[in-house]
């Protein structure tokens, strides 16, 4: 039995750690490598399964059925720019956050950092409240 219990919960960290690094990777495609553009957002989304849909003025939130994951741009925001990739809850937040920031290539303190790409500025961060999102915006 106990073999069993290691297993399930060996098994289930895996799991748990392959899908927060997808969550991870689709953000770096989708909203870091394309700060700033909604429109290269949008087409990157699609091309990469998520179904887009418009929710107002440059206003786009894309659900993708393989996955737990969902793309928001500019979804009821104050920021002049802002996109998210979110997903169910995580074990480890604070692990997660480090992955994140250092795929980045970003130092951080407490999942936040800021950071300048193509002469504008960011903060990048990690969202634990209700799930998981991993958030880039500008002011």
């Amino acid at each position: 039995m106990k073999t069993l219990t290691f297993s399930a919960c060996f098994a289930l960290g895996l799991f748990a750690s392959s899908a927060h690094a997808d969550a991870i990777n689709t953000f770096k495609t989708l909203c870091f490598e394309n700060a700033g553009s909604v429109a290269a957002i949008r087409k990157a989304a699609t091309n990469h399964g998520f179904k887009v849909n418009k929710l107002g003025k440059n206003s786009y939130l894309g659900t993708r059925a393989s996955t737990d994951e969902r793309v928001q741009i500019n979804v009821f925001t104050k920021h002049s720019f802002e996109c998210a990739v979110t997903t169910s809850d995580m074990p480890r937040p604070r692990r997660i956050s480090r992955e994140f920031l250092k795929s980045l290539g970003l130092n951080g303190n407490k999942g936040r950092a800021r950071t300048v790409i193509d002469g504008r500025s960011y903060t990048v961060l990690h969202d634990t409240k209700g799930g998981e999102a991993f958030v880039i915006f500008a002011d």
